[in-house]
């Protein structure tokens, strides 16, 4: 996978598998992974992406918790969508901390 990779748009694609191997670009601005089925838990290595404006991970089969990692991406990261997985929890606390709250849908799968 390419260090430069600024755009990632797989939706309803039937990927599976975890999403570590995606934390490995740093460039990355937007990650669309909804509708295929991922699997476990968001890596704290989420926070490597450290220029990541849009997260949309809906409708896949993550579990686990959030990680607080994901609150170091609080200053370009404006939307998060992780709703229809198993999830469990609740937001990592520091989230939102320095002013800059991203839009967050955050719904368990039924």
């Amino acid at each position: 996978m390419s260090m430069s990779l600024s755009l990632l748009l797989c939706n309803v694609c039937r990927l599976s598998g975890s999403l570590q191997s995606f934390m490995r670009c740093p460039a990355l601005k937007r990650l669309v992974l909804h509708h295929n089925h991922f699997k476990g838990p968001l890596p704290p290595s989420v926070s490597a992406l450290e220029q990541l404006e849009l997260l949309y991970l809906h409708r896949n089969r993550l579990s686990g918790t959030l990680p607080a990692e994901l609150c170091l991406l609080s200053v370009h990261l404006r939307m998060v969508n992780l709703s229809n997985n198993f999830i469990e929890g609740t937001l990592p606390e520091d989230i939102g901390k320095d002013g800059r709250r991203p839009s967050l849908v955050y719904r368990r799968a039924r």
